[in-house]
């Protein structure tokens, strides 16, 4: 039975949310940008240049808090993964049985045709829930000959609501930016690290690694590339942060507009790699902070000589 048709533009604008919280969003709107980490000093250099790891006096899985570690629009999605010991068609079948016996209902038809070709890419599909949540659900080859099940469940508690008017293909980052603007995330990271971060955080994402940790951050705010990254700069002195030269100012990833332009802040021993380029829309810039708290380098204090 077909969905009336304010019902029907409910699933799809909030699909958006659920295909942003599978990744999609995010792979097609800020990987470009992700910056790359600061590289250590040269081996070998003389011994008066040698530089070590700054002292970790802040931890970065520490001072963000949990519910950070992975938002999209401020909310958090749930994310689950198994192994199946099938191939990946046998398993994509079984894995569809078992989420149809728990009323799950997928929304392939639905979807607009942008969104659907997508979850076809990414061997996905999204599902709503007899609770009002969503859930992108991707069944993908492993190495030893099965397949890997990972799901992500968005409940819709707290998201942006919708608006009968908008468009059933309305645009889904415009949901996101509204949703963040109303839960603004930001505001739950420590002030030093708040600071920096202009607009409202449309994506976050903490990934931890040995002996650190990095914090990726993404918003879109007003302005031109330039002039945002000058606005960084102010807040971020305001609230400690040393402008630090780095290779990182220089780098530009492939595929970025020439307007691109990053930055590099210090707080103690976390850095802060802030790349600004233009927007999706005109008149509208792209934040992408990374925050790492294991790519600070000091000199240790030079030893007098007897």
């Amino acid at each position: 039975m077909r969905l009336p048709p304010t019902a029907l533009k409910t699933l799809r604008l909030l699909a958006a949310l659920a295909l942003a919280a599978g990744g999609v969003w995010l792979l097609r709107f800020a990987a470009r940008d992700l910056l790359r980490p600061v590289p250590p000093p040269p081996a070998g250099a003389p011994e008066e240049l040698v530089s070590a790891p700054a002292p970790k006096v802040l931890d970065l899985a520490a001072v963000v808090p949990r519910p950070l570690w992975t938002t999209f629009g401020g909310l958090a999605p749930e994310r689950t993964e198994e192994t199946l010991p099938m191939p990946v068609e046998q398993a994509r079948a079984e894995v569809a049985a078992r989420l149809e016996a728990k009323g799950w209902r997928p929304l392939s038809g639905e979807l607009p045709i942008a969104q659907a070709q997508l979850l076809a890419l990414s061997g996905g599909e999204v599902y709503a829930t007899p609770d009002q949540a969503f859930a992108q659900v991707t069944v993908t080859a492993d190495r030893a000959g099965g397949s890997r099940v990972r799901t992500f469940l968005l409940r819709t508690e707290g998201a942006e609501p919708v608006d009968p008017a908008s468009p059933p293909d309305a645009d889904g980052l415009a949901l996101l930016a509204r949703s963040a603007a109303r839960l603004r995330p930001e505001r739950q990271l420590p002030g030093w690290m708040a600071a920096p971060c202009l607009g409202h955080a449309l994506t976050t994402r903490l990934v931890q690694r040995r002996g650190g940790a990095a914090f990726y951050l993404t918003a879109l705010v007003p302005g031109a590339p330039a002039e945002t990254l000058a606005r960084v700069g102010e807040a971020a002195a305001a609230a400690g942060w040393a402008r630090e030269r780095s290779p990182v100012d220089a780098l530009r990833p492939a595929g970025a507009p020439a307007q691109a332009v990053a930055a590099t802040f210090v707080y103690h021993n976390v850095a802060c790699n802030v790349r600004a380029a233009p927007g999706p829309r005109a008149g509208e810039t792209t934040l992408v902070y990374r925050f790492t708290d294991d790519e600070v380098y000091v000199r240790p204090p030079r030893k007098e000589k007897p």
